[in-house]
């Protein structure tokens, strides 16, 4: 997959959680903390894009993930080869 395409299923999924966000309101790199997410929402934002994804991330590398841009680019970096 793309980063693009990536990017694509982390908003849908940051939507889905943070059910009273505006898409207009959505900014790939704005905080997600900025979005209304907290730490429970990221996580199950995480997860979310984990299952649909099929991508494994080590949960250590999330920790530096703060927008749907870098969860993106984390995501991208830890396909399997191509």
């Amino acid at each position: 997959m793309t980063r693009d395409e990536i990017l694509v299923v982390v908003k849908k999924n940051v939507l889905e959680v943070l059910d009273g966000l505006n898409p207009d309101e959505f900014s790939p790199t704005k905080p997600l903390t900025d979005l209304g997410a907290d730490s429970l929402r990221t996580v199950e934002i995480i997860s979310l894009c984990t299952r649909e994804l099929r991508i494994k991330v080590p949960h250590s590398a999330f920790g530096s993930a703060k927008t749907a841009d870098q969860l993106a680019e984390l995501f991208h970096s830890h396909q399997g080869p191509k």
